[in-house]
Formats: C-alpha cells, structure tokens, sequence
C-alpha cells in the first residue's frame, strides 16, 4: 500500500478567495507548478512542440500554465482565431467562455439559463459557441454560459460538456495536463506503480465510492479545476464524530458568478483512495448546491483537487470508459518542492 505524504499546506490556503472554478471549488494552482520564463520549455510546451501531426484523428491539447497565479490552462481555437487560455475543469458540468472573449469574438446572447456554482444558482447570460477546437482535430459547437472575467481568470473553463469523449492526463506530479482522444495512447513513462479504479457517472462527473475517511466509506469526486479538496457538511458532521478531524480557520470563496459563502477549513488526519493513503488533508468545508445536483448533498463526499492530485506521479481520467488510472510516485515526494525525502518503506 502507498503512503502519499502531505506537508504543513496552511499557507496556500490562504488563496481561498480567490474564485471559485464554474461547479466545484477553487481555480487550479499547481502545488509546484512554475513558469516558463524560470524553466525555458515545460515538458509540456516540448511535447506540444515535438507532437507530430497524427493522421488518425488522435489529437491532443497541451496544456501549459503561465498565468498570474500559476494555473495550468488548455489552448483551444474558437472559429479558427487563438488560441485561448481555457481552464481544464472536470468539476465543471459546462464549457464557460469569458465575457470579455465572447466580446472580442462578437458574441451576442440570446437567452439566460440558471448556473449552478459551487456557492449559489444565479441566471447567466448564454451564447452559441462557434467551433472549438481542442487539440489537432477534435471542433464541437457548444451553447454556453458567460461569466465575468476577473471571476474566472482566464479567457474560458474547459467542462465536461467538452470531454466527454476524451482522456485527461495529469502528469509530471500536477506540473503538466493534456487532453487525449481516447484512441491516442499516453506518451507518459511511468516509475511508480499503479492502480485503477471504475467509476459510476452522473451530470457526466465519475464518482469513486472505493474511498473512506478515517476508515468510514466516503464518495469522492476528482475535480482538476480545484486548488485544495472540498467536503460537504455531512463529511465534517461524520468526521467530527469519529476524529481526525481539525479545524483551524474560517474564510470566504467567492463563486464564478460572483457569489461569496463561508468555509471551514481543516485537516483530515487519514483519507484512503484505491491502494493509497493519504494523511493530514486540507479541505474546505462548505455545502454546496453542485453536490446537491449530482444527489451526494446527504451522503459523505470529498471533492479531490490539486494539491491531492499533484501527489501522484500521473493520473488518467478516462470519460467514455469511466476508469481512473492512479501512479503513484516511486519515491517520497513532497508536492510543495518534488524533492524526494525518502523511498517508500524506509
């Protein structure tokens, strides 16, 4: 069994109020994550660069994080104009495109629909998407929502309206993402072991039930587009009752529409996912109406962002298949500084 270690992560909490991504929790920064400029070329930035064109229709979307806060974003092409900063979302039910883009682009909306955030529901502005290009071949046409663009952080949010037929990858421990066709093999090279899990879905969100809190049965829910891991009410209720648990803070997100709500932020001394255990967790507590739309608002659920997911070597979502693939790192890795501490077992 694999132990993941999680350092003090009190200090990067502290990005809480920062917006929130379109369903579930933070915008992504990457636990290591730095620039281009500080490194040269990322590896993704050489894979993209040495990609070659594939005949098979098996392209990929590179993604390559630069912005201010170091989160990693997808470039996409709308109506062959770009590319575009998109935020790669598997906690978003839809692709969000910014206001100020859909300017730029000349989009006019028509209607209104009613968002559902990780704070509230409010109605939205919509509007029809020219076609999107995600990686070499892959364009989709979409209805979606517009949102401001200081609460996004980004020219759009990447959903899962457009991955449903793709394989997310986060590689190199949360430092690098890509988006595959299913069809395109990983160019991945794995040192740890591995394991896979299967998924239930709903909204098109895979639910793993194979996970438990201080040894109880919890749903968890990977969601990319998160800084820090979100649980709801009944989690803290559960987690208070049984131990380990600690709370050492309340601070206030505000949502992609603009929507403020107040959290509870603690440490979960023990979460079990797969063949890994993972102690001293971070998460945010806040009862949100995205869980209630995917009907976990009464049952124990942890939402699992990056600075869980950015401690494993590489993780592979497969939609259509509604597996994830877990490797796990070969050697202790803090996520922080990805300085080896010491081998497992030692």
């Amino acid at each position: 069994m694999t132990h993941l270690p999680f350092g003090n992560l009190r200090n990067r909490l502290w990005g809480l109020a920062a917006p929130v991504s379109m369903c579930l929790v933070l915008p992504f920064v990457p636990a290591a994550a730095q620039t281009a400029e500080e490194n040269g070329k990322s590896s993704c930035q050489i894979a993209q660069a040495d990609s070659p064109d594939h005949g098979d229709g098996g392209g990929e979307a590179i993604a390559t994080g630069t912005d201010a806060n170091l989160r990693i974003t997808i470039p996409v092409m709308i109506d062959g104009r770009g590319p575009h900063r998109f935020l790669v979302d598997t906690g978003s039910e839809r692709t969000v495109i910014s206001a100020s883009l859909a300017r730029r682009l000349g989009l006019v909306s028509s209607e209104s629909q009613t968002l559902v955030s990780i704070v509230d529901r409010q109605q939205v502005a919509m509007v029809d998407l020219p076609p999107l290009q995600l990686g070499l071949n892959s364009s989709i046409n979409l209805n979606t929502p517009v949102l401001q663009t200081h609460n996004i952080g980004a020219d759009g949010i990447l959903g899962l309206d457009s991955l449903s037929d793709k394989r997310v990858e986060i590689q190199d421990f949360g430092r690098c993402m890509k988006v595959f066709d299913t069809k395109r093999a990983s160019d991945a090279k794995d040192e740890g072991p591995k394991f896979r899990m299967h998924a239930r879905e709903s909204k098109g969100q895979l639910i793993l039930s194979s996970a438990d809190a201080t040894g109880f049965p919890i749903k968890t829910v990977i969601d990319t587009g998160a800084e820090i891991n979100i649980g709801n009410h009944r989690l803290l209720r559960l987690l208070q009752k049984r131990g380990g648990l600690h709370i050492f803070a309340r601070r206030e997100i505000t949502g992609v529409t603009g929507g403020s709500r107040e959290v509870q932020i603690g440490y979960i001394s023990h979460l079990k996912i797969g063949d890994a255990v993972m102690r001293n967790l971070a998460v945010a507590f806040v009862d949100s109406p995205a869980l209630d739309r995917l009907g976990l608002a009464d049952t124990p659920t942890l939402i699992i962002g990056m600075n869980t997911l950015s401690s494993f070597e590489r993780i592979m979502i497969d939609f259509p298949e509604r597996e994830i693939t877990f490797v796990t790192p070969s050697a202790r890795v803090s996520p922080r500084t990805l300085r080896v501490v010491r081998p497992y077992g030692s």
